[in-house]
């Protein structure tokens, strides 16, 4: 994808590019990270859905120029509710109520309405998420939103499970014990055993290291992607070539999606033993799809 001049580390460039792929923006994104990555992301993303050109996002056309510098009538950055004298900066019900009406207009220049809400964390209670679950879930065409936070976890987990998550900064370096594990796992996805892969996984019940794993795995699978695709991947091991190798690229995106689900259910706090098992049925299923 054309990042218009912003810098992104090495997974999340890596999703931006499956987006491109796809030709398709999910319409519901969670971006967690610091809050200049993940608003530089949220600009991006918007100027890839309001682009006119055949490859998005230009970075040229009149879409993305006002995207780009935040001035889109279509791209609303959405504000703390200060009306009526409210001197909390959160979100408010009224506001949520207001805008799940206002998406139902159509856009004003182009085929895309954004909405773009920024510190989730802090700024939207249970009860603002609610009052939006439903649009989030099925927006009117052509209407997509960006919750930027600095941990996805701060959502409540039905709202995350409507929702893309991109997990930026993920450049960040794991324990040898970690990378192993995840390399084990790699292994066992691809092993004619079944029981490899069944063993490997047990490494995902220790509560302390399983989130840690899933996205050391999730890493892995990324840059198997980027071989299989033609382009750099960011590190090389044999754990990754064997991958791009014995995968399609439909397999791979397919598992790199169910990391996505493992993190939300390891935020849901879902048994450890249960979600072992799950991982361990839902690899083979996709390994063994035609």
């Amino acid at each position: 994808m054309n990042l218009c001049g912003f810098e992104f580390d090495s997974g999340t460039v890596g999703v931006l590019n499956e987006i491109e792929r796809s030709g398709k923006l999910p319409h519901a994104l969670i971006l967690e990270g610091e809050n200049a990555t993940v608003s530089s992301l949220a600009v991006l993303l918007s100027a890839f859905a309001v682009c006119e050109s055949g490859k998005k996002p230009c970075g040229a056309c009149k879409q993305c120029l006002t995207a780009l510098q935040r001035n889109h009538a279509d791209i609303i950055w959405v504000k703390p509710d200060t009306r009526k004298g409210r001197t909390s900066d959160t979100y408010s019900i009224e506001q949520a109520r207001e805008l799940v009406t206002d998406a139902a207009i159509k856009p004003n220049s182009g085929s895309a309405k954004v909405y773009i809400f920024e510190d989730c964390d802090r700024r939207m209670s249970e009860l603002v998420q609610n009052t939006l679950l439903k649009t989030i879930e099925e927006p009117p065409p052509g209407v997509c939103f960006f919750l930027l936070c600095s941990s996805a976890l701060s959502f409540l987990s039905t709202v995350r499970s409507r929702c893309r998550l991109i997990k930026t900064g993920g450049d960040r370096q794991y324990s040898e014990e970690t990378i192993e594990s995840a390399e084990k796992i790699a292994a066992g996805i691809i092993s004619l055993r079944g029981y490899e892969l069944m063993l490997s996984l047990k490494a995902v019940e220790d509560k302390k290291r399983q989130l840690d794993i899933i996205e050391a795995l999730e890493r892995i699978l990324r840059d198997s992607l980027m071989l299989s695709m033609g382009a750099r991947a960011s590190r090389d091991s044999d754990a990754i070539r064997a991958l791009s190798r014995k995968l399609t690229i439909k397999k791979l995106i397919e598992m790199i999606g169910l990391c996505a689900e493992a993190r939300e259910k390891i935020g849901a706090n879902v048994n450890s033993k249960l979600l072992a098992t799950w991982l361990c049925g839902e690899f083979r299923r996709i390994s063994w799809q035609r």
